[in-house]
């Protein structure tokens, strides 16, 4: 079957998850176009790459050039509008985030033109919207790469060291405020480790976007707590992270629908702590198996006092969720999910 997946983001290839920091959505059309060429489809990504590039049975195409002159199936990642880009047998958008944007006027012509099936990676993220007429939908939940997933464990008990990975503006400023008050008082010989883009820019340029003044502030008034902010790496780096690491912090962010980094960190057998101070778990919910793999902490109290548990030296508990971690989150990979698309448009 021809399969032409179109994203018109930026560039990426097959290559790009080992050589940068790349997102989830970008990793999750890597890891499904691969695993449907490995089950012998012909399989084109058009996105923004500047030449063309033949890898691991993906042909990766840039924007500007010609379309295939014919495809089974087109995909459209996130945007009713890439619909348009070429014709095809049948229709699929691939949709990540919320779908209200898809009863505007102009993308509900579009649905009703092409009658595409939705694919949506999260049931809350389906249930987020209401269609005005039947579709072919599935939710679908994204895998994860082979390196968080076959990564072996040492075996030894990792320093006590916690790590975050969300961006600055959801719940970092609780975090941070948390750890400096009362985890590491708790904790003196731990350390926090900041995986953070945009704020590793503002503390080389000392001038923060506006959007992050705040938390910047806090974090220059933190650095003796033993916090640190460092770059995002490419995968093959971010899971030695994870297995350095002794819990995984992270907030509840309302709009989020997969929590990514989560989800690599829980299959590299890393326990998590999820700030649910306010009251709901959201994505993350589906992501950390509560009392199994890591906790959803119902209020502040609990979220200090579990951090602290975890990173305590000879903790139980970490052993604990460490193996249930590795044992639980770590099936879910390309091929099964790519097994799911094909009974998407069968």
């Amino acid at each position: 079957m021809q399969v032409t997946i179109f994203d018109d983001g930026f560039s990426y290839d097959g290559r790009t998850p080992n050589e940068r920091p790349l997102g989830s959505v970008e990793k999750a059309v890597v890891g499904l176009s691969e695993a449907l060429a490995e089950r012998g489809h012909d399989v084109v990504v058009v996105n923004r790459i500047t030449e063309i590039v033949e890898l691991n049975g993906v042909t990766w195409l840039p924007w500007d050039s010609p379309r295939p002159p014919s495809q089974d199936l087109l995909v459209a990642l996130r945007k009713p509008s890439l619909l348009e880009e070429a014709e095809a047998e049948k229709y699929l958008i691939w949709m990540w985030g919320r779908c209200t944007s898809l009863t505007n006027p102009i993308n509900r012509a579009l649905l009703e033109k092409h009658r595409p099936a939705l694919v949506y990676v999260s049931e809350a993220q389906r249930r987020g919207w209401k269609p005005w007429r039947a579709f072919p939908e599935q939710v679908i939940e994204p895998a994860i790469g082979r390196v968080f997933r076959e990564k072996e464990a040492d075996g030894e008990e990792p320093s006590p060291l916690a790590v975050t990975t969300t961006h600055p503006v959801h719940g970092m400023r609780a975090i941070i405020r948390m750890w400096t008050e009362n985890i590491r008082p708790l904790c003196p010989k731990a350390e926090l480790h900041v995986y953070s883009a945009v704020l590793a820019k503002a503390m080389e340029t000392s001038e923060p976007d506006l959007k992050i003044a705040a938390v910047y502030e806090d974090i220059l008034g933190s650095l003796n707590s033993g916090i640190q902010i460092k770059r995002p790496l490419p995968d093959q780096e971010m899971a030695s992270v994870y297995h350095r690491a002794k819990v995984h912090l992270y907030p509840v962010i309302s709009r989020e629908v997969y929590c990514g980094t989560l989800a690599e960190s829980q299959a590299s057998g890393l326990p998590a702590v999820v700030n649910a101070a306010g009251g709901q778990a959201g994505a993350a919910r589906v992501r950390v198996r509560n009392g199994q793999t890591g906790y959803l902490a119902p209020d502040e109290s609990a979220f200090v006092n579990l951090t602290h548990e975890i990173l305590s030296e000879g903790s139980g508990i970490y052993r604990t969720l460490h193996r249930d971690a590795l044992a639980l989150q770590r099936q879910r990979s390309w091929h099964s999910a790519a097994i799911e698309f094909e009974a998407v448009w069968k």
